[in-house]
């Protein structure tokens, strides 16, 4: 299978030498070389979020290709028997996503949640709540910055890539989930506790240092429920 990070096409295989990528990942860089290694032994083992959870999500931030995308990919993932103790808040997801079949507000051409998705995260003049880490992270408002950067070397340094058709950034938070989802399934299947702390180390580093700034701007500038809703239910259940 391609080792391409896609949000539709994601990554199943476990990533060879648990070991050393927990030890080689830059999540955060700083934190692990200041560690001895009875500091490291002695870290707890981490909650670690199901990958098919993940993997859903980063389908979710992802571009509504239509009014049936997102209702289809909330419906599956209620039907997954590993999510079931998420069957409310998907539930709960859908009822805000229904919202905009209420909406008096018509789009020519498109679903309204498109137009809501464009507003938010694309923006034809403004963007008005960046998805992407750089932009809270390394100041100035920057898209693309050293965090991008740094997250793109990552990726390489696991051996994987962006698809040449994706035209988003490394570190918008689709592509962030999609990796999350890597190092949850490589814990599943192996149990590997270095696994699951570079799992938190990254999340820690690349998700949680923004996660809040992102989610007040998407509740601020979006009249709709179902982004604000998406954005509490990731930061929450990651």
């Amino acid at each position: 299978m391609s080792n391409d990070i896609a949000a539709d096409e994601l990554i199943d295989e476990a990533p060879e030498g648990a070991a050393r990528l927990a030890a080689e990942c830059q999540a955060p860089a700083s934190a692990l070389e200041a560690e001895d290694e009875a500091a490291y032994a002695a870290r707890p083992l981490p909650y670690v979020a199901p990958a098919a959870l993940l993997e859903g999500l980063a389908r979710l931030w992802g571009y509504p290709k239509n009014g049936n995308f997102v209702s289809a990919e909330l419906a599956r993932m209620r039907q997954d028997v590993g999510l079931r103790e998420y069957e409310d808040a998907l539930h709960g997801l859908e009822d805000a996503f229904c919202a905009y079949e209420k909406s008096t507000e018509t789009v020519v051409g498109a679903h309204l949640s498109q137009l809501d998705y464009t507003r938010l995260f694309i923006g034809s003049f403004k963007m008005y709540a960046p998805p992407y880490a750089s932009y809270y992270l390394d100041g100035a408002d920057q898209i693309f910055g050293p965090t991008a950067v740094a997250v793109e070397d990552l990726y390489a340094l696991f051996g994987l890539e962006i698809k040449s058709d994706e035209h988003d950034m490394p570190d918008h938070i689709r592509y962030l989930l999609v990796f999350m989802a890597i190092l949850a399934r490589a814990f599943e299947r192996t149990g590997s506790r270095d696994m699951a702390l570079a799992y938190e180390d990254f999340k820690q580093e690349f998700l949680d240092s923004w996660g809040a700034a992102f989610s007040e701007r998407v509740h601020t500038y979006t009249e709709y429920a179902f982004y604000p809703a998406l954005v509490d239910f990731t930061l929450a259940s990651v």
